[in-house]
């Protein structure tokens, strides 16, 4: 049989030991006090004050939709803080967004040669399909960001879809 036999810690290593502990220590201890300092420094907010409200505030002054990728982007600190606490670039909704996209910019075309056409009953469907998506905020994004500076950028894959977006009876149908 054959033993093993391991040499003490030396004295050294558990000097060492010892002090990056005691450094730990102070670390966490700076970092509480400064934490409690900020929130004594910190008007007190409620949760209310910090998130979107859709039924006072607009959500467009806050947030604005990435529409290449579906992700919200924060335009104020209230943007930042919805964004966080309500997760709203989870993976599960962008690719709704995404999707909803697709859908769009599939029925768009089909709305205005329906149009061009005077056909009313596929002008009806190619809307219902836009309106059914689950994610609304998109085709409200699409139709704000045709009018925006920089539009033809924003669309440049697809100047086609960029006209019906600033199409007069589609955005009178959509916006109201």
């Amino acid at each position: 049989m054959i033993r093993i036999i391991r040499p003490p810690l030396s004295v050294e290593l558990d000097v060492r030991t010892k002090q990056l502990n005691g450094e730990i220590g102070a670390a966490a201890d700076r970092v509480r006090h400064a934490r409690s300092l900020w929130r004594r420094a910190q008007p007190r907010q409620s949760l209310r004050d910090l998130l979107i409200d859709p039924t006072v505030d607009d959500p467009s002054d806050h947030l604005a939709l990435a529409l290449s990728v579906g992700e919200y982007r924060p335009r104020t600190d209230k943007g930042q803080h919805t964004i966080v606490v309500l997760r709203l670039n989870r993976a599960v909704l962008v690719d709704g967004r995404q999707q909803a996209r697709r859908v769009i910019e599939l029925a768009l075309p089909g709305w205005h040669d329906a149009m061009r056409l005077g056909d009313r009953r596929r002008m009806n469907e190619c809307l219902l399909t836009i309106r059914m998506q689950p994610f609304a905020e998109v085709i409200t994004a699409m139709l704000l960001a045709a009018v925006q500076p920089g539009a033809e950028v924003v669309f440049r894959h697809d100047r086609r879809l960029h006209r019906i977006l600033l199409e007069p009876r589609l955005r009178a149908s959509l916006l109201n």
